[in-house]
């Protein structure tokens, strides 16, 4: 009960710092999970945010994940994407993370994002 009333006493900044925090360190561990799983390609750039299923409405997150050189094979995206989801929910991280490759010469040309079909 000591630990519920500490954060019910946060301050509004506070709580935006800590979401921010918490963001930050779940992108900094992704980021290092997508480099070890895509071994040996070129991780370029990994970009994530927070969005909303057009599908649902559930939260998810969006992360690209830009190469250079050859391309993920069907077998590394998979093993990514399920570690990706292990590491969330072991962080009771309800977000599903839903990953897009990009070739990294290919970024400058890639039109902006469009609305998913479901």
């Amino acid at each position: 009960m000591r630990n519920i009333k500490k954060y019910l006493l946060l301050t509004p900044e506070e709580v935006k710092a800590a979401k921010a925090a918490y963001f930050n360190a779940v992108k900094e561990a992704v980021t290092a999970i997508v480099k070890r799983e895509l071994a040996p390609i070129a991780v370029v750039e990994v970009n994530m945010r927070e969005d909303i299923s057009v599908c649902d409405g559930d939260p998810i997150y969006r992360i690209d994940i830009v190469f250079d050189g050859a391309r993920p094979s069907g077998e590394q995206a998979s093993s990514t994407l399920l570690k990706l989801r292990e590491y969330l929910w072991d962080m009771d991280d309800e977000r599903f993370p839903l990953i897009t490759f990009i070739d990294a010469p290919k970024k400058r040309a890639r039109p902006a994002d469009k609305k998913a079909v479901c």
